[in-house]
Formats: structure tokens, C-alpha cells, sequence
């Protein structure tokens, strides 16, 4: 005999060929969760039990309406087939009922609210498995580093401009911003130069020329009260800079887990930002070469198809060295390159996860090969010039 495996929230089913119920059994402890599992295709006691005691009814092969549940059963040794598409959707909608009269709840109104339960608890749990998932981590922690670098050269400017009424020759001598920041936390006042100097760790040449610089400084006079405010503006400064080390640092961790392809590839902050741009790894898996090679220049693209201006040939893989670091004339194809060895490798990471390094080979031999041929800059093709101005004009009418 066959019949098929119906699996309700409040429970499973077994409806002969009209459509009856013939055995029914709740789920147990944690219904819901057993109901998601079973959707997944992960067998559970009571779906074994219930296909024993099915078997003693002189039931021998089984269908299912789910993917899942068919992969359940058969796990557990049983054979089984999908349903029709006509019997699936008369059993969808037939779900209620059997429900009622197959005795795993008294009433309809407690079938309808096992329904709504159970449809909030599978949607909570599929948000939560989405937020879990490590390349989203990697989007947040790669947003993050940018607007602590954003929040950092403001604070940092600003810093400048406010102690620089007081010593405007030091920003010129110490231009790294940490060392800056060093200094008004060690030394404050320019007077005190001489005292706290040798706590600073620069070189006796700098060191010099800062001595030079607080005896002659045009700078006006500062009272103790601006000072610690310019102090406390710095501490935050240093905080934000060993906070965007910190993030820098998971971000590479992170990313040599997740995409060690992709990581190799691009190097961790590129890569990331790609996943960013595209909104996941897999999605960035799905795109094409071409659409990587601009992704970041979404504003270059649609006002080269607006105006008919030359489209771009890079959007944030130019960060990469080998792009930004090659000659104009070779800079198109190599981020053409980088880009394709880019897709293969977010595709890897994304559905196989093993490291590629002949990937890494492939890049290198084919750079090696654009530098070999395209030596010299081409002459300005005339042609070229006059296509993207024919554009234009034609955009213009």
C-alpha cells in the first residue's frame, strides 16, 4: 500500500490516496523546532517511530509533500517519492482539516492558531540563522573600520587646526598623526619641550628642529583650562586609531576563515569591501567578472551611459597594487584579470571553501604576460575620441 507523509505543524500525517487521515502523531518536546528540521530533511525519533508503526498498517512505500520530508524518510531506510503538484496543493490546502480530524488538535480555531506560532517561530529562526552567518559579521566590521577612519580624519583635523594656534610649526615637523597625538599627550605646552622630549622616541634630528621650532613658534599663548580639552580631543584621537588597528585585525582574521581565496586574491580589506558592496559572499559569488571590475564605481558607470563619457575600468579593486601601481595603458586589462581570478575565487570560497592556490599562479602569469605585451603606451587612437564624443552629441539631442 502507499501513502503519503504529510508533515503538519501541530504534527505528522498519514492520508491514504483520498485524502484521509490514517495515523497521526505530535511532534514531542520542542514541536516547532522538530517541524524546521524535519522541513530540512533531518529525521527525528517521532518521524521513526511513526513510519514503524506505518508499516504495520501494511504500508510499504511512502510519499511526501516536502523535499525535506522525503529526505527524511529515506534516511531512515524507507523509500519515497514526491507527491504530484495536484495532490500537493490539494493537500496544502486541505492542511487545516486534517489537522482536526486526524485528532492532532480538538478545533479549528487551535489548528489556526498552531499555524500562526509555528510560521513566527520558522521565520524568527531563519533571521537568526541569516545574522549568524560570518561574511555579514564581515560587512559590519569593514563598515565599521571606514567610518572610524572617517570620524578619525575629522577628529585629527581638527586637532590640528586647535594646537595649532598654539604650536603651528609642529604640524609640519611631525606629520604622522600618531606622533602628533604623542606629543600633545607628553609634552601640552610648548614651554615644556625640554622636560618631557626624551619620552617621545623621535629622532635626535626631529628632536632637534622641535626644540628650534618652541623657542621661535609664532604661536599664541594657551591656557591650561584649552589645553587638557586639546588633550582629551587627542586621547580620543589615539583611542579611535587603536580601535581601527583592532578592527583591521579581525577583519583579516575573519576574512582568511571565511574566503581564503578571495583573501589571497585581493588581500582581507579589498575582499571585504567587495562582500560589503555586493551584500554577501555568495551573492558576490554570483556576479559576474564584469560587474566586480566596477563594482564601487556605480556613479563613473551611469553617467558614462547618461553622457556618453568613457565608461570606468576599475571601482574598488583600484585599491589593489596591482591596479592602481601599473601604467595607465596596462591598468584596464590588469583589473580585467584581477577581476576574473576574483569571481573564481569567491565562487570557490563560497561553495567549496577549500584553498585554490593555482588561482594565485594564474594571476601572477597572466600580469606577467600583460606587462610583456603592451610594454609601451599605445599612440591616442583618434577613433576612440571621436566614438565617445559622437555619444555625447547624440545623448545631448
Amino acid at each position: 500500500m502507499e501513502s503519503t507523509v504529510l508533515a503538519t505543524e501541530a504534527g505528522l500525517v498519514l492520508v491514504d490516496e483520498g485524502l484521509k487521515p490514517l495515523l497521526a502523531r505530535p511532534y514531542g518536546a520542542e514541536p516547532f523546532n522538530a517541524y524546521r528540521l524535519l522541513l530540512l530533511g533531518e529525521p527525528n525519533t517521532s518521524l521513526e517511530e511513526f513510519l514503524k508503526e506505518a508499516a504495520t498498517l501494511g504500508v510499504s512505500e511512502f510519499k511526501a509533500v516536502e523535499e525535506g520530508v522525503r529526505a527524511a524518510v529515506e534516511a531512515l531506510g524507507y523509500k519515497c517519492t514526491l507527491v504530484g503538484e495536484d495532490v500537493a496543493a490539494r493537500l496544502k490546502e486541505k492542511k487545516l482539516d486534517l489537522i482536526v480530524t486526524s485528532g492532532l488538535v480538538d478545533s479549528s480555531a487551535e489548528a489556526e492558531e498552531l499555524v500562526r506560532e509555528a510560521a513566527i517561530y520558522l521565520a524568527e529562526a531563519k533571521i537568526r540563522e541569516a545574522s549568524a552567518k560570518p561574511d555579514l559579521q564581515v560587512i559590519q566590521s569593514i563598515q565599521a573600520l571606514d567610518e572610524v577612519d572617517k570620524a578619525a580624519n575629522i577628529f585629527n583635523s581638527r586637532l590640528r587646526e586647535w594646537y595649532g594656534l598654539h604650536f603651528p610649526e609642529l604640524s609640519d615637523i611631525l606629520s604622522e598623526p600618531e606622533q602628533y597625538i604623542d606629543f600633545i599627550l607628553t609634552v601640552g605646552h610648548r614651554d615644556r619641550v625640554k622636560d618631557f622630549v626624551s619620552e617621545l622616541k623621535l629622532a635626535e634630528k626631529k628632536v632637534k628642529v622641535i626644540l628650534e621650532a618652541s623657542e621661535k613658534s609664532k604661536g599664541a599663548e594657551i591656557r591650561e583650562e584649552d589645553l587638557s580639552r586639546v588633550r582629551m580631543l587627542a586621547k580620543e584621537v589615539k583611542d579611535l586609531h587603536a580601535l581601527r588597528k583592532s578592527l583591521q585585525r579581525h577583519i583579516e582574521v575573519t576574512m582568511s576563515k571565511i574566503a581564503p581565496n578571495l583573501t589571497a586574491i585581493a588581500g582581507a580589506t579589498i575582499a571585504a569591501r567587495l562582500i560589503a558592496k555586493a551584500g554577501g559572499l555568495e551573492k558576490l559569488a554570483r556576479l559576474p567578472a564584469s560587474t566586480i571590475q566596477v563594482l564601487g564605481a556605480e556613479k563613473a558607470l551611469f553617467r558614462a551611459l547618461r553622457t556618453g563619457a568613457p565608461p570606468p575600468k576599475h571601482g574598488i579593486i583600484f585599491q589593489h597594487k596591482l591596479v592602481h601601481s601599473a601604467p595607465s595603458w596596462q591598468r584596464g586589462k590588469v583589473a580585467r584579470s584581477l577581476a576574473a581570478k576574483i569571481a573564481l575565487a569567491a565562487r570557490v570560497d563560497a561553495y567549496r571553501g577549500e584553498r585554490e592556490e593555482r588561482l594565485d599562479t594564474q594571476l601572477e602569469k597572466r600580469i606577467e604576460e600583460i606587462k610583456a605585451k603592451y610594454p609601451k603606451a599605445p599612440k591616442p587612437s583618434k577613433q576612440k575620441g571621436a566614438k565617445y564624443g559622437a555619444k555625447k552629441r547624440r545623448n545631448r539631442k
